[in-house]
C-alpha cells in the first residue's frame, strides 16, 4: 500500500515538459537561419548558404523568468521549388516567426502569399510574428518600418523589426513567439481539465439520478408484487 501511494505522489510531482516546434517562413535569403543560429546557439556567420529543403536544431532555451523549454527549429527554404516542403511542416508547428528582408521588396510582397498558405494548411488560430530583418542596414532600406506595421495590423499578427548581425530585437522575437505558445498550450491544457472536471461531474450526476430512478423502480415493482400476492 505504501509503495503505491509513494507511485502516486512521483507521478504527482512529476513537471510535464512542454515542447515547441517553431517555423521559419519566407522568401530565399531573407536571414530564417541566421536568426535560428543566433538565437539559440549565439553563433552568427555572414555568409551563409541557402537552405535546401528543411533543416531541424533542437535546443534548450532558458527564458527570461527563468524556465527552460525543449524548441525544435525548423528552417525552410524559401525557394518556390522547395515552398511545398515548407508548407507540409506547417500542420505540425506551434508557432510561426514570417519574415522579410527590408532591403529586397518582392520578401515583404510575398507576405500575403505566405499568410494564404498557413491560413489553407493550419488556420490563423495560433501564434504568428511577422518580421523585417537586417534593419541594421539602414542605407539600403526599401520597406519601411511604417509598412511593416501597416501589413501586420492588416493581418492581425505581432510585428518587429530586427537584426541578426546586430542582435536587435533578436531575443525579443524569439522570447516573444515561445512566451506565446506557452501560453496557448497552457490554455488549451486548462481547458481540457475544466472540460473533464465538468464531463466527470456530470457522469456522477447522472449515475446518482439513475440510481435514484432504479430505486423507485425497484420499490413499485416490490408495491405490484405484494398486491398481486
Amino acid at each position: 500500500m505504501e509503495k503505491n501511494n509513494t507511485m502516486k505522489n512521483k507521478n504527482k510531482n512529476k513537471k510535464i515538459k512542454i515542447k515547441i516546434k517553431i517555423l521559419t517562413l519566407g522568401n530565399g535569403n531573407v536571414g530564417k537561419t541566421s536568426f535560428i543560429y543566433k538565437f539559440a546557439e549565439n553563433y552568427f556567420e555572414t555568409d551563409t548558404l541557402s537552405t535546401t529543403g528543411i533543416d531541424n536544431l533542437v535546443a534548450n532555451i532558458k527564458m527570461p523568468n527563468g524556465k527552460e523549454y525543449p524548441v525544435n527549429f525548423c528552417d525552410t527554404a524559401g525557394q518556390e521549388r522547395y515552398r511545398s516542403m515548407s508548407l507540409s511542416v506547417i500542420k505540425k508547428t506551434d508557432g510561426i516567426i514570417l519574415m522579410y528582408d527590408i532591403t529586397d521588396k518582392s520578401s515583404f510582397e510575398s507576405i500575403p502569399s505566405w499568410m494564404e498558405q498557413i491560413e489553407e494548411n493550419k488556420g490563423l488560430k495560433f501564434p504568428i510574428i511577422l518580421c523585417g530583418n537586417k534593419c541594421d542596414l539602414e542605407e539600403e532600406r526599401v520597406i519601411s518600418k511604417e509598412e511593416g506595421e501597416k501589413l501586420a495590423k492588416k493581418l492581425g499578427i505581432n510585428f518587429f523589426e530586427m537584426s541578426c548581425q546586430n542582435e536587435i530585437n533578436l531575443k525579443t522575437v524569439g522570447y516573444e513567439i515561445i512566451n506565446q505558445i506557452v501560453n496557448k498550450k497552457e490554455k488549451e491544457k486548462n481547458d481540457i481539465l475544466k472540460d473533464f472536471l465538468i464531463l466527470e461531474k456530470d457522469s456522477f450526476q447522472l449515475d446518482e439520478n439513475d440510481l435514484k430512478k432504479r430505486s423507485k423502480t425497484s420499490k413499485t415493482i416490490k408495491k405490484t408484487s405484494s398486491k398481486c400476492l
